[in-house]
């Protein structure tokens, strides 16, 4: 049988000179005298042992009742072996612990392995490595499912031995021996024992062949020098282990398996037999634990994303064989790795990530983390080479996407983002799903992070609520550049290159002002005319219906850009123009106008008033000659116009009454009466009409409206005649004013006598005839 796998066992050259036992090629110091730390120091390369490691370490469950163990009658050739518990005693090799540490060097693969005991038993020391390639549960819920290949190592110590022999057994299944590193025959006679299949068959001395090599512990390990493997005292001090209860060993298992295929081994799990004899009962076991040992090289992708999380799936090919094979396609996503730890050796093996997704850039690849081997990277594509067990490629893919992208909005005025809301439409996508469409308010912003990479992604102002324009886009405060900013079209084009990339775009929108040209007139009503030359229409035309606000008139002008305006009145005739005003202190002729104001100039209009200048003269003897003589105390009453009550007026002193506040007769539509209260004594001089042509007060009244009155004072003339003797004669009187009263002598009237009264200024003639 060993002629079967010589070309296999070569042992390979000693890389340091450590002494004792240790296999050729390994630093791990198997001592003569097994023991857990390192004795050789100073050596070059540094020797290691348990205590220098952090190997595989398993306890057994505590000894008892509840301990692993197996039935009465399992023996290694038992497919499946039946556990149990408690059912092993102390002097049965009831273990308490198994270690397993894989050491790799430059060309060699070793495998070394320790086993602890309760105590040393009479007997011989058997005790039995199994490695399983299949992770899967055998039916028994303790062990795996033993599959072609798998191994048993063998440790074999003679009673009272110091130095065990090391054996391996593979397992066989049928008459074809075919695991992945070896082909071969097998019959039942390679069995070890028992001459059927399943069988440990095809057995072969490790030690004698110089792949393995073990030792026992002669004498106690002392607590501080027992790694943790005696346990502790009651005060927490560390215990020793007894001589003959810790045994290790070393296995090349480069030159046990070969490099012609891959084997990867999952599991092991240590146990006992009864005796040195292969059919003896297999007694205590430490449950399998898990394990990665394989003789063939590894390689590992890794994904990273920047930004990190993503989900997105990334499609990766490689060019180099597994044993067994596998699929030459893989994804990744991130934080993701694909792991193969059974590669087999080869030259020009490859590995390229493949289209990437969209919106996703790839940012390099980084095999620093590789051991043994010297990658090529050419863009996406990784090319190595693996000869060695130890060789593992190890890259990770760098992809990154997520740019940033930020809309901010400023508005002038400012405004309440809840009064004002401006719809966005984006065409870009991110990594994770996002609405397309956005609102913004004053001093609002959004962001979007994750935005998948391309070009001539966009974002939009949609249509402006009504009286805003779009004044301004300012993307200066981030890192990209756009490729067109269209204000005219609220759009900005820009493309996503890479991770770091942020578009910050600053959307400036503004807001007509408006300005209210108001009519006013303080009575009456009228049309007006205005101008200007920065308002349109002009002119435009303002009517009052009444006066005060209840009949004003008013044209409005909105959605005005910012700047200067400007308004006049052509003023009417017989109006005045009250001097106008606007509600933010501007001059109409300069309004200055900001964003969003609202500005109300008002024009107050007043009609014209003049005034009525009264004289009244009178003749007065008394005051001289003349009839120029002014009159005081005369009263005067006025109609007409636009009056509802008339207005008395009296003269003064110098015989002058003024009424002021009279609307001229061209808007009043009709001229006013003046009529006088005659005075007592003088004669009545009849009413005047006035007609009020402009603005004026008494002292400058228009010639249409002075007026004067001339009184003449009223002489009552009585005519008598007298007879001196009654009846002594008859008289006539008769006077030449019409109308008077005559005596005739007919009257026969010895004293006639007559009166005229109201006379005016005149010469009066009487006729008296005395008749006898």
């Amino acid at each position: 049988m060993l002629a079967l796998v010589s070309t296999a066992f070569v042992a390979g050259p000693a890389q340091a000179n450590h002494p004792e036992v240790s296999l050729a090629g390994s630093d791990f110091e198997i001592d003569t005298n097994a023991n857990l730390i390192v004795d050789d120091v100073g050596q070059t390369p540094a020797s290691i042992d348990w205590a220098s490691v952090t190997e595989n370490r398993k306890e057994d469950l505590p000894t008892g009742s509840g301990d692993d163990s197996f039935t009465q009658g399992s023996k290694e050739d038992t497919a499946v072996p039946v556990p149990e518990f408690g059912s092993i005693p102390p002097n049965k090799s009831d273990l308490k612990y198994f270690g397993l540490y894989r050491e790799k060097t430059a060309t060699k693969d070793f495998i070394h392995l320790y086993w602890t005991r309760v105590q040393d038993p009479s007997g011989t020391t058997n005790m039995d490595f199994e490695f399983n390639q299949s992770m899967d549960d055998s039916g028994n819920g303790k062990t795996p499912k033993r599959i072609e290949g798998d191994l048993l190592i063998q440790y074999d110590l003679a009673r009272g031995g110091t130095s065990p022999i090391l054996w391996v057994a593979f397992w066989l299944t049928d008459t074809t021996f075919d695991p992945p590193y070896r082909t071969e025959a097998a019959t039942t006679a390679d069995c070890v024992a028992g001459n059927s299949f399943p069988c440990w068959g095809k057995r072969i001395n490790l030690t004698s062949a110089a792949l393995a090599t073990g030792s026992i512990n002669t004498t106690a390990i002392a607590g501080v020098n027992a790694d943790g493997l005696g346990g502790t005292n009651a005060q927490g001090q560390p215990l020793g282990l007894s001589a003959r209860t810790f045994g290790e060993a070393t296995v090349d298992f480069t030159q046990l398996l070969g490099t012609t295929g891959c084997t990867s081994f999952g599991s092991a799990y240590l146990k006992s037999r009864s005796s040195d004899s292969f059919t003896s009962a297999v007694k205590d076991f430490i449950a399998p634990q898990p394990v990665n040992i394989s003789n063939c090289g590894t390689v590992i992708i890794r994904k990273q994303t920047d930004p990190d999380g993503a989900t997105t799936m990334f499609d990766y090919t490689k060019s180099f064989a597994t044993s067994p094979a596998t699929g030459n396609t893989f994804q990744l996503a991130d934080d993701e790795s694909k792991t193969y730890n059974n590669v087999l050796f080869g030259t020009g093996l490859t590995v390229n990530e493949g289209d990437l997704p969209a919106g996703w850039k790839f940012d390099r690849v980084d095999c620093s983390d590789s051991t043994g081997v010297t990658p090529v990277i050419a863009g996406k594509q990784v090319t190595f080479a693996l000869d060695a067990a130890t060789d593992i490629l190890d890259c990770t893919y760098y992809n990154e996407t997520g740019g940033t992208v930020i809309i901010r909005k400023e508005t002038d005025p400012a405004t309440d983002p809840a009064d004002w809301q401006f719809g966005f439409t984006k065409a870009f996508s991110t990594l994770a799903a996002s609405d397309p469409t956005f609102d913004l308010g004053h001093g609002q912003y959004v962001q979007f992070d994750d935005v998948l990479l391309g070009e001539d992604l966009t974002v939009t102002e949609d249509d402006l609520p009504d009286g805003w324009d779009l004044i301004s886009i300012d993307c200066d405060d981030g890192t990209v550049t756009p490729t067109d900013v269209d204000v005219s079209s609220g759009t900005v084009t820009f493309d996503m290159a890479d991770a770091d990339d942020v578009l910050d775009c600053t959307y400036g929108n503004q807001t007509g002002g408006t300005i209210i040209v108001e009519k006013i007139t303080d009575s009456g009503s009228g049309e007006f005319e205005f101008t200007s030359t920065t308002l349109s229409p002009s002119p435009f035309t303002l009517t009052t219906t009444g006066a005060g606000d209840g009949g004003k008139d008013s044209r409005t002008f909105s959605d005005l850009d910012p700047g200067t305006y400007d308004v006049a009145e052509t003023v009417p005739d017989n109006w005045n123009l009250n001097t106008p005003t606007c509600d933010d202190g501007s001059d109409p002729a300069s309004i200055g106008l900001s964003p969003g104001e609202t500005v109300t100039c008002t024009f107050v209009n007043v009609r014209e008033v003049g005034a009525i200048e009264i004289t009244k003269l009178r003749k007065h003897a008394a005051d001289g000659l003349g009839s120029d003589h002014p009159f005081e105390g005369v009263e005067f009453t006025i109609t007409g116009g636009e009056l509802t009550e008339p207005v008395v007026v009296t003269t003064d002193e110098n015989g002058v009454a003024c009424a002021t506040g009279l609307l001229v007769t061209a808007l009043a539509g009709e001229v006013y009466t003046i009529t006088e209260t005659v005075p007592d004594g003088y004669a009545p001089v009849g009413t005047q009409t006035a007609n009020v042509t402009e603005a004026a007060d008494c002292d400058g009244a228009n010639g249409g409206a002075v007026k004067t009155f001339e009184n003449t004072p009223l002489t009552n003339v009585t005519v008598s005649v007298d007879s001196q003797v009654p009846g002594g004669t008859f008289s006539s009187i008769e006077c030449d004013v019409p109308g008077s009263d005559t005596v005739s002598l007919a009257d026969m009237m010895d004293d006639p006598s007559i009166t005229i009264e109201d006379l005016e200024p005149r010469t009066v003639v009487c006729t008296i005839v005395i008749d006898p």
